[in-house]
């Protein structure tokens, strides 16, 4: 049967070709038949057929009208938020097209800023191979980590790629995979805010995290595993929870940025992920849902079992091994994003109060006796330590919109990026403490945080950009 539907397809395919090849060089003698089969083909079909028929004038129509969206941008003609509909499709479409035909492309440093104690370079594209972001539609998110001296990069609709060279270039080389068999066109098209959450390559083994649609309309965040190939890399599920979040829930409301998804090293047999609520509010404080928590997920066989707890979206994670603690960050609500501190070395599960306590607001309801409802089911009490729950060791109010957290074991000093306020925070940690937090402005969103050879990599999505800060 599946051939019969193939044969189908190539025929049409070839007889199209020819028509639209044949009205190509004879416009002026067009066939009549033709020219009757023209006008009842919808304008959608011609256009899909011209795109299987000569997908080099599809990516050059496309091209032409990203570099019309981008004179716009520039000329303040179009604000990000307000983007047309047929803005964000055309970027996917794009970034669709050039997961299939770009084979390499590379970043070129464009400047160095000195700041007091460190430079920053920042690596910019000509290509533009990420054109779909997570939370800007453009022009792209992407996720970085190393292995052996090699860089390597993933968009968050899935193109990966790696580099053997950084200097004043940094040169990718795409990477073929099946990740399509896990998100995919369908997803993205659906809402971008579908897309991989996180990039760890541990030994020889790659790690990746993804909202996953476990079934119609309905999500939770999983991790894909692969061996590490340069020509091809052949992803399996390690660990996906037996549950999912639908648009259909107790409070009706959803929201997938709301995912979580990083992943950390614990040690040899175990990792440590993120997973966020989906704004499914109540799952983050109930013990049998994966859902707003800390897990340890075991590499081998993805069992899992419960850190801690009551968080809304956490972001950022990093496992300090000499001092046996988890450092996580959060996206608080309307304010009240967190850096919060898990000891290893007690028992039971740690709670960190979501939905009960938080120091940020709901959003609030154009309808004022839906918010009266939120707060009745979810107070966000100004305290948690008042109800039980875990303070966390800084709160910012407005959010930062606070991303991955790092420490540099040279100098002592750990840092956490931001997307909201485009900078990087540095501070000292004594006595569960945060000691001289100090702000540098980096004037771009920072998606993604690696440290590697002494130099802080980062992905800066507002340009699709390489950051490189270097300590002096």
């Amino acid at each position: 049967m599946k051939i019969f539907k193939y044969l189908i397809f190539v025929i049409l395919i070839l007889f199209f070709g020819y028509f639209f090849v044949a009205s190509t060089i004879n416009s002026n003698k067009e066939n009549k038949i033709f020219s009757l089969i023209k006008q009842k083909i919808s304008n959608e079909t011609k256009s899909k057929i011209k795109k299987y028929i000569f997908p080099f004038q599809e990516i050059e129509r496309l091209n032409k009208k990203i570099v019309k969206l981008e004179e716009k941008i520039k000329n303040n003609k179009v604000i990000f938020s307000n983007l047309e509909k047929y803005s964000r499709e055309s970027f996917l479409e794009a970034d669709l097209i050039k997961k299939k035909s770009l084979e390499n492309f590379r970043y070129t440093k464009a400047k160095d800023i000195e700041y007091d104690n460190f430079l920053f370079s920042i690596y910019k594209n000509k290509e533009n191979p990420f054109l779909s972001g997570i939370n800007n539609i453009w022009p792209g998110s992407a996720y970085i980590d190393f292995f052996k001296e090699k860089m390597f990069i993933i968009s968050s609709t899935g193109i990966i790629a790696f580099s053997s060279t950084i200097d004043k270039e940094i040169y990718f080389k795409q990477i073929k995979s099946n990740i399509n068999n896990y998100l995919n066109e369908t997803h993205f098209k659906k809402n971008h805010w579908y897309s991989v959450k996180d990039l760890k390559i541990l030994d020889n083994t790659i790690y990746i995290s993804i909202t996953y649609e476990m079934k119609e309309e309905c999500w939770n965040t999983s991790i894909l595993t692969a061996e590490i190939n340069f020509e091809h890399l052949d992803f399996k599920v390690l660990y996906s929870p037996n549950e999912c979040v639908s648009k259909n829930n107790i409070d009706q409301e959803f929201n997938a940025h709301q995912s979580g998804g990083r992943i950390e090293n614990l040690n040899d047999r175990n990792l440590i992920f993120t997973t966020g609520e989906y704004r499914n509010r109540y799952l983050a404080q109930n013990d049998n849902s994966a859902f707003g928590k800390i897990l340890k997920i075991n590499k081998t066989n993805g069992t899992s079992s419960l850190i801690s707890k009551g968080h809304r979206n956490p972001q950022g994670l990093y496992f300090d091994r000499i001092k046996n603690i988890i450092l996580s960050t959060e996206h608080g609500p309307k304010g009240g994003d967190e850096i919060n501190l898990v000891e290893l070395g007690s028992k039971g599960i740690k709670n960190y109060g979501w939905p009960i306590s938080s120091y940020g607001e709901h959003y609030p309801n154009k309808d004022p006796k839906i918010t009266k409802k939120k707060y009745e089911k979810y107070p966000l009490i100004k305290s948690h330590k008042d109800k039980g729950f875990i303070e966390p060791l800084k709160y910012f109010v407005p959010s930062i919109g606070i991303s991955e957290i790092l420490k540099i074991k040279k100098n002592n000093i750990y840092l956490v990026s931001s997307l909201r306020d485009k900078s990087i925070y540095f501070f000292n940690l004594e006595n569960k403490k945060i000691k001289n937090l100090k702000k540098y402005e980096i004037g771009e969103r920072i998606r993604d945080m690696i440290v590697n050879d002494g130099k802080i990599f980062m992905f800066l999505e507002d340009t699709a950009s390489i950051g490189v800060l270097k300590l002096n």
